[in-house]
């Protein structure tokens, strides 16, 4: 399992590529998440950091968005997917935006196809985002441009802590994952988008009335 810094996470670095390849034995991380035990993926990692998602664009640079979603399904379904197979199948669902990653509709597709729940969490503030989290959900969360990120980055706020903070699994940085962030603040960098539920999404397990 991941062991927390106690440093706070300075969010001016979110969505800062790597500088250096990522290596295989990197990433045989554990998250704790509020819906269970999550392994970390990174798209920089040397294993599909420089396949080309939709054909054309290298999930290193461009793939936020099929990082989180295998991220999510690999740990929460029984279908074990990696970035590369999440990138194919987003780009034969139509997610991906050519030259700028992913269609904000991705959530929308690949967690419900494979079995999970989402829904919009658009506009919630820091008792509804909390309370979210502590009922078992986990957030999907574009970061808009600005201090946050140099362009949008999709992460996971996996969990909230005891003082009120957060954990997140940021894709492009395993350092930041093992910081704790001030939700507040995180929730003030969100994008502006409003489309297909954007800039924020709960995940969770279907309900049991879903599957009877």
């Amino acid at each position: 399992m991941l062991v927390y810094s106690n440093e706070q996470g300075n969010i001016n670095g979110i969505g800062e590529q790597q500088e250096r390849d990522l290596t295989n034995d990197d990433y045989l991380v554990m998250l704790d998440t509020a819906m269970g035990t999550m392994l970390y993926y990174n798209q920089g990692d040397d294993r599909w950091g420089d396949y080309l998602y939709g054909g054309v664009d290298p999930i290193r640079h461009y793939g936020c968005g099929p990082t989180v979603a295998a991220m999510l399904v690999n740990a929460f379904t029984n279908e074990a997917v990696t970035p590369k197979e999440m990138a194919d199948w987003c780009s034969e669902n139509r997610c991906h935006a050519p030259q700028s990653g992913s269609y904000h509709s991705i959530f929308n597709k690949t967690l419900p196809a494979f079995g999970l729940q989402v829904e919009s969490a658009a506009g919630a503030d820091y008792d509804t985002a909390a309370e979210l989290l502590r009922s078992g959900h986990v957030l999907v969360a574009l970061m808009g441009k600005g201090e946050f990120t140099n362009g949008g980055h999709f992460i996971i706020i996996t969990n909230i802590l005891d003082n009120g903070n957060v954990s997140i699994a940021d894709c492009n940085s395993l350092a930041n994952t093992t910081m704790e962030w001030d939700l507040n603040q995180v929730l003030d960098e969100l994008s502006r988008a409003r489309d297909s539920g954007s800039p924020l999404w709960a995940v969770s397990f279907p309900s049991e009335n879903e599957n009877e």
